[in-house]
């Protein structure tokens, strides 16, 4: 009587399926570790390609144990293990024969509970396999080809070998489900960077895992050049001395914390609706270059002529006079409210990174702990480094033109 439970069971949720989703479901002849069919997303007509494993079980005797809202399911541990790192998702599916319903849940770490001996899930009773519960289930698929990597950095320090990933996320992938599921696929992958700086980190670093993780998410390159995210995760090494936390993470399992960004579509909008226009920023833009070209001309000439036959608080004094003209530009591309144009990011970073060195010139000549030769470094250094940024504005001016 059981077996032919189990079939009725298997049956009805394909049949379910093809009517009410017009999935493809294919039953697997031979069990395969618990996962009794796979089911194809169509869209339009067309299959996609993408899977999603279930897990069917049938018969009252899973209706014994529920609650006013939910369903008690229990398992085994190595079936959970299984389904948590299988290669594509998971649903757990229950056909009671007496109401001739199905009700179903996603495999996820954060609604799985470990009872000891076993685990077990609480399946909500509102969850009735039926076409309305088709979008949910379709945003539970992920695929690795959604999330690109557009930025891998190595933060490490002298204690851990840290890394930090920019990724891109396909829209199809963006909810929380599917990407509670795959940032754990992701940590694995990015634990094993061998990617290094220099040759510093390298040595002290090289031939081991990576000690913490930094992910943050993406939906499009706009945000993710504005440094907008829309989720980020931090995952940190049992072993790790130096634990980076986020504040109040929403979600967090085997060391991975998960933050969503809880103002990024309002913040995503207001910076649609408040951005400048392209003419009217460059035309910012060119005023800040002349100026910035100015003041570092001014001060090579002055780092030529005078640096070693003047004495240097006259030369300090020289530079100090260009203080107002560079905080001036500094506001001038600090824009209350209005945001760069999207076209223009590379632009702005070159001219911010140019106003950064001249003030950082202006700072150190005031800097009481600093001696002579120290200033005059410091003057050099930060000099070059913004006449280097300065060689490519009108390259970067022409890029948007």
């Amino acid at each position: 009587m059981k077996e032919i439970i189990d079939r009725i069971g298997v049956h009805k949720v394909g049949l379910k399926f093809l009517q009410d989703f017009n999935w493809i479901e294919r039953e697997q002849p031979i069990s395969d570790y618990g996962i009794d069919m796979h089911v194809e997303i169509i869209n339009e007509g067309i299959p996609t390609g993408q899977l999603i494993a279930l897990q069917i079980k049938s018969g009252d005797s899973y209706f014994k144990e529920m609650t006013q809202e939910t369903i008690v399911y229990r398992g085994k541990k190595k079936h959970l293990d299984y389904w948590q790192f299988h290669s594509i998702p998971v649903l757990i599916l229950l056909y009671n024969p007496t109401e001739d319903k199905i009700y179903w849940e996603k495999i996820l770490a954060k609604n799985t509970i470990d009872t000891g001996e076993g685990w077990k899930v609480n399946i909500p009773k509102q969850n009735l396999l039926s076409a309305e519960s088709k979008n949910e289930i379709e945003k539970y698929y992920y695929n690795r080809n959604h999330f690109i990597t557009i930025g891998l950095s190595d933060v490490s320090t002298g204690s851990a070998k840290r890394v930090t990933a920019k990724i891109l996320v396909d829209k199809s992938a963006i909810s929380k489900s599917s990407m509670e599921r795959m940032i754990p696929y992701l940590v694995e992958d990015f634990k094993r960077s061998d990617y290094h700086r220099n040759e510093v980190t390298k040595a002290k670093h090289s031939n081991k895992l990576v000690d913490i993780v930094f992910l943050f998410f993406y939906n499009n390159i706009q945000q993710a050049k504005r440094g907008m995210p829309f989720c980020k995760a931090f995952w940190n090494s049992e072993i790790c001395d130096a634990k980076v936390e986020i504040n109040n993470p929403d979600f967090e399992i085997n060391g991975i914390q998960i933050q969503w960004n809880k103002s990024y579509e309002l913040m995503s909008d207001l910076m649609i609706e408040n951005q400048m226009s392209k003419g009217e920023y460059i035309e910012i833009a060119n005023n800040v270059y002349n100026i910035c070209s100015s003041i570092s001309e001014e001060i090579r000439s002055l780092e030529i002529t005078y640096m070693d036959k003047s004495p240097m608080n006259n030369i300090f004094n020289e530079i100090l006079k260009f203080e107002s003209d560079i905080n001036q530009i500094d506001q001038s591309i600090n824009f209350k409210n209005r945001y760069t144009p999207f076209e223009c990011v590379d632009l702005d970073s070159l001219l911010a990174s140019s106003i950064i060195a001249l003030s950082n010139i202006i700072l150190s000549i005031k800097d009481e702990d600093r001696d002579e030769t120290n200033k005059k470094s410091m003057i050099i250094m930060e000099l070059k480094r913004c006449e280097e940024k300065l060689k490519y504005y009108k390259y970067e001016l022409d890029k948007i033109s």
